[in-house]
């Protein structure tokens, strides 16, 4: 009888401590405010851009560590205007595929350390296309692509928003911006070295 009496209190006590223990690691992450835009939080930054809907937001945190993730729907749109400038019966059939989008997705991955501090260790993005086709281009602190990426995410501003809102150009704008995409597009869907696209020397 002494022994069970001994035990529950201990479990009560137990469970009085644990209560008090929650992991707010998500939590700091959301408040944080970081130099890509110090004026909101992380959490208003991403809610506010306008390719990450509600429906696609995925937060998830514990440990000191923390990711987000979301499908981009204004890469996409970008990518489909893009596509519309040409005609079909104007261009191979075998290259408009590097277009052919299902998805375009984003994973940030942050840490808190023992003093609270919020830091982004890495904004990959995934690109899937309809015939089955994975791609994944991560970015890590120390590549040039990483801070464009955040910069953008943090203050709504889509890479493709020139795109989507240009206005009328004459058919050879048209066609050289094609033209342009389209290099880019194939070395993505082929797994080429994006970067020696534009190397001319």
């Amino acid at each position: 009888m002494i022994f069970k009496k001994l035990l529950t209190s201990i479990t009560l006590v137990a469970i009085l401590i644990c209560t008090g223990c929650t992991d707010d690691t998500l939590q700091t992450v959301k408040s944080a405010k970081l130099s890509y835009n110090p004026d909101v939080t992380v959490e208003q930054a991403l809610n506010n851009y306008k390719g990450f809907s509600a429906d696609s937001i995925k937060w998830e945190g514990k440990d000191g560590t923390a990711s987000f993730s979301s499908e981009d729907s204004t890469f996409l749109e970008g990518i489909n205007k893009i596509k519309s400038f040409i005609p079909e019966n104007k261009v191979d059939a075998e290259k408009l595929k590097v277009f052919d989008l299902k998805s375009a997705n984003v994973y940030i991955k942050f840490t808190v350390d023992s003093n609270k501090k919020v830091e982004v260790t890495n904004c990959d993005l995934e690109l899937v296309w309809n015939d089955g086709v994975k791609r994944l281009y991560p970015a890590g602190k120390e590549e040039p692509v990483f801070k464009t990426r955040l910069t953008d995410y943090f203050n709504n501003k889509p890479a493709f928003d020139d795109v989507i809102n240009v206005g009328d150009l004459p058919p050879i704008g048209y066609f050289m911006m094609f033209g342009v995409m389209y290099q880019i597009m194939d070395a993505l869907y082929y797994d080429k070295d994006v970067d020696n696209i534009f190397n001319f020397n």
